[in-house]
């Protein structure tokens, strides 16, 4: 996977696209598919658990298959990665907030581990959470 969020964002016809700004990162996606919007909603609700993605194919409504190349089709990327910049963003809020304990931190966005968590944000962002939180600490 690519560290750059912005070359994940597929510009499909499929989906419309609100806004960007430094902060916050890249566009809100807002797919047309109702499967796939209800599984993005479910994915929001339970951020702060720790949901797989097979967790997001009942909530979909639809069959595992059709789930998941809905998905990939109307947001140009898998469940699983989607999951993960969701969790990433969310952490990202967390830490611009106000200092956090990076395990409280791992917790409050889904992850059992601190690694996991340390390695995903690292993977998506490009810098270690520490050195994230410093940045916008000042």
């Amino acid at each position: 996977m690519n560290g750059n969020l912005n070359s994940r964002f597929n510009r499909s016809p499929k989906m419309k696209f609100q806004g960007q700004d430094r902060l916050n990162g890249p566009a809100l996606l807002v797919p047309r598919h109702r499967g796939v919007v209800q599984s993005l909603s479910y994915m929001a609700d339970n951020l702060n658990r720790p949901i797989l993605v097979k967790d997001l194919v009942p909530a979909s409504a639809m069959s595992r298959r059709g789930f998941f190349k809905a998905f990939k089709k109307h947001t140009g990327r898998t469940p699983g990665e989607e999951l993960e910049i969701t969790r990433i963003e969310q952490s990202k809020k967390i830490i611009m907030k106000g200092r956090c304990k990076m395990k409280d931190l791992a917790k409050l966005c889904g992850y059992r581990k601190v690694n996991t968590f340390y390695v995903a944000f690292k993977r998506v962002v490009g810098t270690s959470p520490g050195k994230f939180q410093k940045q916008y600490s000042h």
